[in-house]
């Protein structure tokens, strides 16, 4: 009966450390000034995460001014922004949701934006990493 208890503890325990692994968001690194923002998404400190889908969202409005799904088969973890005209298409991404129609998005100074990543693999609220950031 002890061994079963034991065993039935072990599989328990494990079940919520692996949930935790695969629930918890990507560790997003920003770094930078006030002319470039740089970001990095990482799993377990140090391995390149990839992302499903990245938002940028006008923090004050909540307008989302950049919103991307990530090609399924590309470690996306490192990209940047700058304040002014940004391009909407960039390598690895592999389709614009937001702007529609258009090759850019502006990002104004002094202005508060939100970043919002998902873990590729992630179809629930797990997985999620939101900062903020202003240039």
């Amino acid at each position: 009966m002890a061994a079963i208890s034991l065993v039935a503890l072990l599989i328990v325990g494990g079940g919520v450390l692996a949930f935790g692994f695969l629930c918890s968001p990507p560790s997003l690194e920003i770094t930078g000034d006030a002319h470039k923002k740089n970001f990095a998404a990482h799993f377990l400190g140090e391995y390149c995460d990839s992302l499903s889908n990245l938002t940028l969202t006008d923090a004050t409005s909540n307008t989302v001014v950049w919103s991307v799904e990530i090609k399924p088969d590309v470690a996306f973890c490192y990209f940047s922004f700058s304040p002014g005209n940004n391009p909407a298409f960039v390598s690895g991404v592999s389709r614009v949701i937001v702007p529609t129609n258009e090759t850019s998005f502006t990002l104004t100074p002094r202005t508060k934006y939100k970043i919002t990543v998902r873990r590729s693999g992630s179809t629930t609220r797990c997985g999620i990493a939101t900062q903020t950031l202003a240039f």
